[in-house]
């Protein structure tokens, strides 16, 4: 009953943090409303494609509409920011004019706002790089002789401009960074129950630390069996139950990523030893608390405390990058951060673990 309700109990809790994870993992994008006058199709063009742009997108999103109603929708709060460009835009900048954009933006943005301001800021020193080159040119082809046009000369200067921001996305290659390293959020909290379950699988061992066990303890150590040899023997006889329990759930997850055609967990040979290797170390840890405690009805209180705690602190409800230095070296501690790693390793073939 109590390894029921405790297993609830922390089903419960990591069921939260996987929601409060995938909303967290959710951006809002930041509405900006961009008015665009008609005549300006060669800036309509340019700012589509600045949109697409990966900087861009994956922080907010343009709303294209009339200067009025992007002024009206910013001042109600609907809109982060709002951009007017002004009619004969671009013409004014191949000529070598300096023609201003209005950019409207709030006192306090917000997280995304902020970060569209960046990006903006980013934009503009790119422009006025590009400005400076296209009015150099036109100066230089004003004093001396010139093949093409001035119109021609800010034209092609300007696109080529352009073209050199708009690659700027090929120079990087995408890395996706994640709190949780390699894994997905099902793979992290799958461990996670894996080594839970086996924790809590701990409770059913308690009988052999009751009063009765003790007197059984002291006639063998008549015999001349001592402590030692006797918590061998105790944890000898653990190992195979926490080796089940341990595997059930790991074919559970296999069984239950092919039906739903999603590799929850991936097959390996080296799940077995892995799997034994952790067996083992719990059998320890059981030994350890309940020879400590002394009766197995106190056992299993201090057993339920020290596991909630532990794992609590090792990451395996919340991911270590979102808990303080402090108790991320008091997870250290604990064995379950460690078996985290190893059974990383052996569902998922990622070294270093979910840590």
């Amino acid at each position: 009953m109590v390894l029921a309700v405790s297993l609830l109990l922390v089903s419960l809790l990591i069921a939260a943090m996987m929601k409060l994870l995938e909303k967290d993992n959710t951006l809002t994008l930041a509405r900006i409303g961009v008015s665009i006058p008609e005549d300006e199709a060669v800036t309509s063009y340019v700012t589509s494609f600045i949109e697409s742009m990966d900087s861009v997108k994956s922080i907010c999103r343009f709303e294209y509409m009339d200067e009025e109603n992007a002024l009206k929708e910013f001042n109600e709060g609907k809109l982060q920011a709002a951009v007017v460009i002004p009619s004969g835009f671009y013409h004014d900048v191949q000529v070598g004019l300096n023609p201003p954009a209005v950019i409207y933006f709030p006192e306090d943005p917000g997280l995304v706002g902020r970060m569209f301001k960046e990006v903006l800021v980013s934009g503009v020193s790119y422009l006025q790089t590009a400005e400076a080159g296209v009015y150099a040119a036109i100066d230089t082809a004003y004093t001396y002789e010139s093949a093409i046009s001035i119109a021609d000369i800010g034209q092609l200067l300007a696109l080529d401009y352009v073209s050199e921001v708009l690659a700027r996305d090929n120079m990087f290659e995408e890395a996706p960074v994640s709190a949780l390293g390699e894994m997905t959020l099902f793979s992290y909290y799958f461990i996670a129950a894996v080594i839970i379950i086996m924790a809590f699988s701990g409770i059913a061992y308690s009988f052999m630390y009751e009063r009765s066990s003790r007197t059984v303890d002291d006639k063998l150590r008549i015999n001349g069996i001592n402590r030692i040899t006797g918590a061998l023997a105790r944890v000898i006889a653990m190992i195979p139950f926490i080796y089940i329990t341990g595997m059930i759930v790991y074919f559970v997850g296999l069984y239950a990523g092919y039906r739903l055609e999603d590799d929850l967990v991936i097959y390996s040979n080296d799940v077995w030893l892995c799997m034994l290797l952790c067996s083992v170390l719990f059998a320890i840890y059981f030994e350890i608390i309940y020879d400590l405690a002394g009766r197995g009805k106190t056992g299993i209180f201090v057993l339920i405390i020290i596991n909630v705690i532990g794992i609590s602190i090792s990451g395996l409800i919340i991911p270590p990058s979102y808990m303080s230095d402090l108790t991320n070296k008091a997870g250290d501690l604990m064995p379950f951060k460690y078996l985290s790693k190893l059974l990383g390793y052996a569902f998922y073939g990622i070294k270093g673990g979910v840590s």
